[in-house]
């Protein structure tokens, strides 16, 4: 496993190529490794990886990481993730999903957890949270957390929550709407009266940012009344509701460059080249217009609310992106070990986060470059004891 491991650091992502690189590094392994028998048979790697026990190796994990980062009072992001490759090499068989927990903050995973077969994210979430210490935590997951057993076992926990409401649960999904175009339609009507009658408990924060190839419009409104409590689907003390609209426009130059990209208003209404139907408004995360519901147990301002929502994203750019598109594993074919090596990838890129806060490079392919052609200099990450962040 540590031959794995560190294979993993020098950026290779298969049993076969960690075998060809070990047994080329033999010398220089064995400064850290006994190797008495020298460098292990692929096949001897491959069985010792499938024979692990998983959810043991996960429980040494998380507990690994506890010893670094004291995940009390931080914003924890927890999403699930697809091996999907794995999967091809059967024809038929059932995509293996894994749930990471990551801390925001310094983007290193703290916990994860398996999905075995004929389960699902929400029966395994609360599992999840049992194993990490949230107390005075703030967890974000995506619409598929916002369920009665989840928010349940957040509050058991002593942590707080921000998550969100897409049509999967359609009865809160319409009431957070229709509550949010009243209160629009009343401002409408008369602002001043509206602004002195919800003072304290109606904001609105909006952004704009150009973001790659597009303009992103995003608005977010709370609303922290007490009629909050009258809806119907929530069954968890709600401290505030909110609702993000976010317009995405792709940029539009023409012929010589100039840029003509059409505002908001009159995209909304007539669409553009790249995007020529007029938008209809969507929970699909992809949708040129996107609406979603968010609920907390906490009262927080517009912009609060809008800044932890998208920091649940960082577990997708951060984490996942990074998973498929440096460590292969979204490619990966391994079957066999399949969720250990998946643990391991973890393993591998929390020492690369680790020695970034130590080198002080903040971009993560430089660092995993440099690690990579000098994985030696990061041994101390797994041989010696790592300092809390």
């Amino acid at each position: 496993m540590l031959l794995v491991t560190i294979g993993s650091l020098a950026g290779k992502n298969s049993y076969r190529k960690i075998h060809r690189w070990a047994e080329y590094n033999e010398t220089r392994l064995k400064k850290y490794l006994k190797l008495k028998g020298g460098i292990p048979s692929l096949p001897t790697i491959s069985r010792i990886m499938g024979d692990i026990d998983q959810e043991m190796l996960i429980d040494i994990f998380t507990s690994w990481m506890s010893t670094i980062i004291n995940t009390r009072g931080r914003h924890i992001a927890i999403d699930g993730k697809g091996v999907r490759a794995a999967a091809l090499k059967v024809s038929g068989e059932r995509t293996k999903y894994i749930l990471n927990a990551i801390d925001t903050e310094s983007c290193l995973v703290v916990g994860e957890r398996f999905i075995p077969d004929k389960t699902n994210e929400m029966t395994n979430i609360p599992e999840l949270l049992r194993t990490l210490n949230i107390k005075d935590s703030m967890i974000t997951i995506d619409a598929i957390g916002t369920t009665a057993p989840i928010i349940s076992r957040i509050r058991e926990m002593g942590a707080h929550f921000l998550l969100q409401v897409k049509k999967n649960n359609p009865v809160l999904y319409k009431e957070i709407s229709d509550f949010f175009e009243l209160l629009n339609t009343e401002k409408e009507k008369d602002a001043i009266k509206f602004d002195k009658k919800y003072a304290d408990i109606y904001d609105k924060y909006s952004t704009y940012e150009r973001n790659r190839d597009r303009d992103e419009y995003r608005a977010t409104e709370i609303y922290s009344g007490e009629e909050i409590k009258g809806f119907k689907e929530i069954k968890a003390n709600i401290g505030c509701v909110g609702q993000m609209r976010q317009t995405r426009i792709l940029v539009v130059r023409d012929e010589n460059g100039t840029d003509i990209t059409p505002s908001r208003e009159k995209f909304l209404k007539e669409g553009s080249c790249r995007q020529p139907d007029k938008p209809s408004e969507s929970d699909d995360a992809d949708s040129p217009r996107q609406r979603i519901g968010l609920i907390s147990d906490v009262v927080m301002s517009a912009k609060e609310m809008a800044r932890t929502k998208r920091k649940q994203w960082v577990i997708e750019n951060s984490l996942h992106g990074i998973l498929d598109n440096t460590y292969g594993e979204d490619r990966s074919t391994i079957r066999r070990g399949l969720v250990g090596m998946t643990v391991i990838r973890k393993i591998a890129y929390n020492v690369v986060r680790l020695f970034m806060q130590d080198s002080g490079i903040k971009e993560f392919q430089p660092a995993y470059d440099k690690v990579t052609f000098d994985w030696e200099s990061v041994m101390r990450y797994i041989f010696e004891p790592v300092p809390v962040v």
